[in-house]
């Protein structure tokens, strides 16, 4: 009788475990879905200065989770959109940011998303809990030959303790700033 019992409180908790775990599920934005939004407001619900000269390019590409469900945004500034010299002007500190769906900040990445000239970026949403993904992997490759085969590598991961997606990777050496 040992045994048997043994073995049912096994596959119980193998079962358990197995929904547990991140969902394969992963989902690579494209810009196909991207639609124009309001320019960002700052802590005081004031429109955000840096991002105000950009508002006709400003975009928001919702990222739908394995129910086919909007589960995060990405609210961008489309510098592909944007004529070569002005695009130069968007400030470096402008990186996209990660929304929730009601549109509360959750993190920001390191680039403007699809392009940060002459990069382009490319996301991917990975380890799928409960409709949120877990980890974000940011891919940034030049058009000018200059990175590494693949891309250079940014991961986010999420932190459920303080509700943002905290960046868990180095920035590249050629974006590191000089510390002297």
């Amino acid at each position: 009788m040992k045994p048997r019992r043994f073995i049912t409180t096994t596959i119980i908790a193998l079962a358990a475990t197995s929904t547990a775990s991140a969902s394969p599920y992963r989902y690579n934005l494209t810009t196909t879905s991207c639609v124009h939004a309001a320019v960002p407001t700052n802590a005081g619900g004031q429109p955000d200065p840096a991002w105000l000269p950009f508002a006709p390019y400003i975009e928001s590409c919702p990222v739908l989770g394995p129910a086919r469900r909007i589960a995060l945004q990405i609210l961008t500034i489309r510098r592909d959109l944007i004529d070569k010299s002005a695009a130069d002007n968007v400030p470096d500190d402008v990186n996209a940011k990660i929304l929730s769906p009601e549109n509360h900040d959750l993190g920001a990445l390191i680039q403007t998303f699809p392009t940060a000239y002459p990069e382009t970026i490319t996301l991917s949403f990975q380890n799928w809990r409960q409709n949120l993904p877990h980890k974000i992997v940011e891919t940034s490759s030049d058009n000018l030959g200059l990175s590494a085969p693949g891309g250079d590598l940014t991961i986010f991961l999420w932190d459920p303790r303080h509700a943002q997606y905290v960046r868990q990777s180095p920035l590249p050496a050629w974006i590191r700033p000089n510390h002297s």
